[in-house]
C-alpha cells in the first residue's frame, strides 16, 4: 500500500496471511492488522502509538468506564470516543422505532387477552349444563363460581408455563446458533441479538395470570347471578 507521510510517498509490500469477516461492515471494509513493531517503523513513530481500542466487560454502561479513564488520565490531552458516540445515528434510529414496536406489542397483547376471554367464556357456555347439574345436586353458587375460577387459572397456568418455556427455548437457541438472520449492512450484525432476562420471565407471566384471573371472574360472576336451572329446561 502507498502512504503519503511528511510530504513523501512511502510504499511497503505486505503479504496477506488471512482474511476474516466480523459481519461489521465498518471494520470489514476499513481495517487491516499488522504487527505493532512494523507499524511503528512504517509510520516512523518508534516507541509510540496514536490510539488504543479497549474492550469493556459491560458495554451498555460504557459511560462509567469513560469517566474512570478520564479521572485516571487526569485531563491529559487524549480524545476518547465510545461505541455509543461512534454509532450515535444508529442508536437514535433504533430509539425512533422503539415506540412503534411497543405500540404494536401492546395491540398484540390486547388481542391475546380478548382471545383468552372469549375462550374462557365459550368454555363456560359449553359446560353450563354441567354447572346446572352440580347446582341440582346441591352445590352452592359460591362453590360453582370457585370451580370456574379454578378452571380459568388452570388453563392460564398451563398456557403461561408453555409460553414461557417456548419463549425461553427460542431465545436460547437464537443466542447459541443465530438462526434468525438480518442484513448486516444495515444493522451491523448478521443475526438478531437477544438477551435472556429473568425479569421478563417473571413479570409478564404474572401480568398474564392476573388478566386471566380477571377474565375468569366474569363467567364466575355470571353463574352466581343467573338461574342455572333454566338451562336444563330444554335438555
Amino acid at each position: 500500500n502507498n502512504l503519503f507521510l511528511k510530504g513523501k510517498i512511502f510504499a511497503k509490500k505486505f503479504i496477506v496471511s488471512d482474511i476474516f469477516e466480523t459481519h461489521f461492515p465498518e471494520y470489514d471494509k476499513q481495517l487491516a492488522f499488522i504487527k505493532f513493531k512494523t507499524a511503528q517503523e512504517f509510520f516512523d513513530i518508534e516507541n509510540k502509538c496514536n490510539g488504543f481500542i479497549l474492550n469493556v466487560k459491560d458495554p451498555l454502561h460504557i459511560n462509567k468506564d469513560i469517566d474512570l479513564l478520564d479521572r485516571v488520565l487526569d485531563n491529559e490531552p487524549y480524545y476518547m470516543i465510545s461505541w455509543k458516540e461512534r454509532h450515535k445515528l444508529l442508536l437514535e434510529w433504533l430509539l425512533i422505532y422503539d415506540a412503534p414496536i411497543k405500540i404494536v406489542m401492546i395491540f398484540i397483547s390486547v388481542i391475546a387477552i380478548i382471545n383468552i376471554g372469549s375462550s374462557l367464556w365459550l368454555i363456560f357456555i359449553d359446560k353450563i349444563k354441567n354447572y346446572a347439574i352440580m347446582k341440582a345436586y346441591g352445590l352452592s353458587k359460591r362453590k360453582i363460581s370457585l370451580i370456574i375460577l379454578i378452571q380459568g387459572l388452570y388453563i392460564g397456568i398451563i398456557g403461561v408455563v408453555l409460553g414461557a418455556l417456548f419463549s425461553f427455548f427460542i431465545l436460547y437457541f437464537e443466542n447459541q446458533y443465530h438462526f434468525i438472520k438480518i442484513p448486516d449492512d444495515i444493522y451491523f450484525t448478521n443475526y438478531l441479538p437477544v438477551s435472556i432476562e429473568l425479569y421478563n420471565f417473571i413479570f409478564f407471566p404474572m401480568i398474564a395470570l392476573l388478566a386471566i384471573l380477571i377474565l375468569s371472574i366474569i363467567p364466575a360472576y355470571y353463574s352466581s347471578k343467573k338461574d342455572l336451572f333454566e338451562k336444563l329446561k330444554y335438555e
